[in-house]
């Protein structure tokens, strides 16, 4: 991606010494000036200046002919790179829009995460799947999509605060997560438990709005949701409980495009989130394995290690998993250039892991912040499938099982 930048961004100073010089400069270190001379000209950084120099004349300063496109170019270059190598959801919104740094500092929204959008998009995308496999010919109404949206953003906060009354003792322990708002006490558990009503109702409204099928498919996910704070105490384990949790979503949208549920579609798709969750929320925890101890919490992370063995069978698990569901609704033939997309993640997700160093905070919460365009990428697979049943006219097996 790097390599693909610089050549994009290098266009400005190469066409500046075209024009001046006669001839392209684009190169990683070395490159000749043929007008000046057969030199071997270097290009090095110091200071945010471009200075160059050859083996015939050390120490000639080009800066007075290159000053005004360098300073300019490098910080098109450094923005670049920033763009390209961080995910939207690592984007430090309050430092670009500093008006919603108010927003972001309450803390009732820092209660609900909401001023972070990772979290919501990974219990959104699952929804998105089942209701896209579930639509077969296109992508689901627009007015089913903003119920989903609303009711991920609210229910991932009605989550959060249940997981952080729970944990409002241990969270003090952890240097990540001592200045919660429970936590550093600048909300008491009564307003807690109000914003927590709140964030239900806004759900609740949301479901009345799904068929009574999706109703019930949806009610019956709450012990779930009670239940995986506690699962840190029981087992090491939790994030399965969490996978459990969060992609109950793919039950729900199916079911709210055809009132029905299919096993043998929605199974192994349930399985493939259960397994993706699983892969990111034990890098997610590697964060804090150290105050986890500490604090007596348990997560995979600790029972793992550094062994990355279980992250390659999780992914295994997704793509395989995902490909079966894809097979049961729409056969083997419109899934073809879904199966060569699937490949291309997974060859990506194993190099992943291969370079992850787990030891490291901000890696690890580097790699979890980019399943969001993993998911985005599974979706992107089901439309795509879809486009392809629609203009072929190939009928789909979603509704073979009532």
């Amino acid at each position: 991606r790097i390599r693909q930048l610089g050549r994009h961004l290098s266009k400005n100073i190469d066409n500046y010494y075209k024009k001046n010089y006669g001839k392209s400069i684009i190169g990683i270190k070395t490159y000749k000036v043929p007008n000046v001379g057969n030199h071997n000209y270097r290009q090095c950084y110091h200071n945010q200046k471009i200075i160059l120099g050859s083996d015939s004349m050390p120490g000639y300063d080009w800066r007075s002919k290159i000053y005004k496109i360098e300073t300019r170019n490098n910080k098109i270059f450094q923005n670049g790179i920033n763009m390209l190598t961080t995910a939207s959801s690592e984007v430090d919104w309050k430092k670009h829009f500093p008006s919603l740094k108010i927003i972001a500092d309450n803390p009732y929204i820092q209660l609900g995460r909401y001023e972070k959008p990772t979290g919501w998009w990974l219990l959104l995308l699952p929804t998105l799947w089942g209701a896209s496999i579930a639509y077969g010919h296109g992508y689901p109404p627009f007015y089913e999509t903003l119920l989903f949206l609303v009711g991920a953003m609210s229910m991932r906060g009605a989550g959060c605060t249940i997981n952080d009354m729970w944990d409002r003792k241990m969270d003090a322990l952890v240097e990540r997560t001592k200045s919660r708002p429970l936590a550093s006490g600048r909300i008491t558990m009564d307003q807690a438990i109000a914003f927590l009503g709140l964030q239900l109702t806004t759900g609740l409204l949301v479901l009345l709005q799904l068929n009574p099928f999706t109703q019930i498919v949806a009610v019956s996910s709450m012990g779930l949701v009670v239940l995986y704070p506690l699962m840190k105490r029981l087992t090491y384990f939790p994030q399965l409980v969490l996978g459990l949790t969060f992609n109950w979503g793919i039950f729900v949208g199916y079911a709210s495009i055809l009132n029905t549920l299919n096993p043998f579609i929605v199974g192994p798709l349930y399985l493939a989130g259960i397994c993706w969750t699983m892969f990111y929320d034990t890098i997610y925890a590697h964060q804090d394995k150290k105050d986890d101890v500490d604090a007596g919490v348990k997560s995979t992370a600790l029972y793992y290690g550094n062994n990355k063995k279980p992250l390659h069978l999780f992914i295994e698990g997704q793509v395989w998993f995902t490909l079966l569901s894809s097979i049961a609704s729409y056969g083997v033939l419109p899934t073809l250039p879904f199966i060569y997309m699937l490949n291309l993640l997974r060859q990506h997700m194993h190099r992943t892991v291969q370079k992850l160093d787990l030891d490291d905070p901000n890696e690890c919460m580097h790699v979890f912040k980019s399943n969001v365009w993993l998911g985005l990428f599974i979706l992107f697979g089901f439309l795509t499938t879809n486009a392809i049943v629609n203009i072929f006219g190939l009928k789909t097996r979603k509704m073979t099982i009532q």
